[in-house]
């Protein structure tokens, strides 16, 4: 048994625990993703060096001049008035499967073998028209 080994995996194990709660970040987005402390220190950090400078009446150019960054950075850390907030939780679109997710998880439900180009012919058979591609990232998910 080796150590190394166990280490390896706790650590993907934890890069993917973070991955699943910043995906899932929108339905506590009113409470603000979590962050790792680093991060969010780093950006209050920001938030407070743009502040000031706004504060002294310094244009939002001469800001990201300053502080060397973007002048679009220098926008969004001006318009939020709390730095908790500049986190923003990702959006997520409607895909042309979402009409047929009931019987795709159905189905996969009773028979999780069930090959992805019968899954194709049995969505299509209800209307749907975007590729077996697109239907197999779906599934992916």
């Amino acid at each position: 048994m080796q150590v190394g080994d166990r280490r390896h995996l706790w650590h993907g194990l934890a890069e993917t625990a973070l991955k699943e709660i910043g995906a899932h970040a929108s339905c506590w987005s009113k409470f603000g993703p979590p962050l790792r402390e680093g991060k969010r220190a780093a950006t209050r950090e920001r938030w407070q060096q743009v502040h000031d400078l706004l504060d002294q009446s310094v244009s939002l150019l001469a800001c990201a001049r300053r502080l060397g960054v973007w002048l679009n950075t220098v926008k969004r850390y001006a318009r939020h008035s709390v730095p908790d907030r500049m986190v923003r939780a990702p959006v997520y679109r409607a895909y042309l499967v979402d009409p047929y997710r009931d019987h795709l998880r159905k189905r996969r439900d009773e028979d999780p073998a069930v090959p992805v180009t019968h899954l194709l012919a049995e969505v299509r058979e209800q209307g749907y028209t975007g590729s077996a591609n697109l239907l197999v990232c779906y599934i992916n998910q």
